[in-house]
């Protein structure tokens, strides 16, 4: 989520070069970057509520442009255009699965402030299966739309919704989705601000990492050094690293996660633990967890040689800090 995070705030500040170039320079590129991380650490400094309210409009802001390029694209639909002629080699449909998972990431990162949600056992699910739904239809339609404005040229293009915006509404509405596309990543960015410091927060507090993490702020009840040390974590990778990079890194290490999460599911139902909440009882919870293992392993498969050795660093980086804090972790439990 760290990787991600720092990736779509590289992303974000190209996009506003690309509005605005006087901040395409180097510098003025790195500027955005760290006002923009700084500005949100102060914002959910103040108040788990205050995130809240701010991520929900950006929501709403960054839904907008593309409801009315959906809208206006389903009604000019070009069905020659949608047509598949011969389906790409399973190896390069794994490649491309791999970036386009990166569109899907953070989705669990709704289970991190769930210890400030109302009956979370019973929210967060539901809460991630209606979002999940709501996004592949988005995309689903998004796609349908840009395939049909573009036809061909749709595989060269480096801002395709953009341009999808510029054939259906003209240079207005190419201009509405390269800001529409700049005010998604900066509430992506809102998003992972609050949720990724609780993991830093938990590590703390649970003897993987410093104390000091678990430190919670007296007036506004936040963790507020997490937030600052993930902020920072946050501006030396935004800053020093590419977004291709970045999100290989990411959709590489959060698929390992998701894999063993998935396994870990049958172990858990197996146990059969509940909490003193009424437990959510997901559908075909047996079958889901077996596909998505498989699916995973499929797209691991897609890695590069070198990406799978920067995967193996990270791994053995973090088996190095869980062996270095056993100790702490055997003095909380027996407190």
């Amino acid at each position: 989520m760290t990787a991600a995070t720092a990736a779509v705030a590289t992303f974000f500040a190209d996009a506003m070069g690309a509005l605005i170039p006087s901040l395409s320079d180097p510098i003025m590129h790195a500027v955005v970057v760290v006002v923009v991380l700084m500005a949100l650490a102060a914002l959910n400094v103040s108040g788990v509520g205050n995130a809240t309210r701010f991520n929900s409009i950006m929501t709403v802001a960054k839904l907008a442009p593309l409801a009315i390029i959906i809208v206006v694209g389903l009604f000019s639909l070009r069905l020659d255009r949608l047509a598949i002629g011969n389906a790409p080699p399973a190896a390069d449909l794994a490649r491309g699965s791999i970036f386009l998972l990166f569109a899907f990431l953070g989705v669990e990162s709704a289970l991190v402030p769930s210890g400030e949600v109302r009956t979370p056992t019973r929210t967060i699910p539901r809460a991630i299966a209606l979002a999940l739904a709501v996004v592949v239809a988005i995309y689903i339609c998004i796609q349908v739309v840009t395939q049909s404005a573009l036809g061909p040229a749709l595989s060269n293009s480096k801002t395709p919704v953009a341009d999808a915006g510029g054939i259906l509404l003209g240079p207005s509405g190419r201009a509405l989705i390269l800001v529409g596309s700049a005010i998604s990543m900066f509430g992506y960015v809102s998003g992972m601000t609050l949720a990724v410091p609780r993991m830093l927060f938990a590590f703390g507090r649970d003897g993987f990492l410093f104390s000091r993490l678990a430190a919670v702020h007296p007036r506004f009840r936040t963790p507020h050094v997490a937030i600052v040390a993930q902020t920072v974590i946050n501006i030396l990778l935004a800053t020093t690293g590419t977004f291709e990079r970045l999100a290989i890194a990411a959709n590489g290490s959060i698929l390992i996660v998701y894999g063993l999460c998935a396994l870990a599911v049958f172990i858990l139902r197996r146990r059969n633990i509940h909490t003193t909440e009424t437990p959510y009882v997901a559908p075909l919870g047996g079958v889901v967890p077996a596909l998505a293992f498989g699916a995973i392993l499929w797209l691991l498969l897609s890695l590069t040689r070198s990406e799978w050795l920067a995967l193996a660093i990270i791994t053995a980086g973090a088996l190095v800090v869980f062996a270095a804090t056993r100790g702490a972790r055997a003095v909380q439990v027996i407190r």
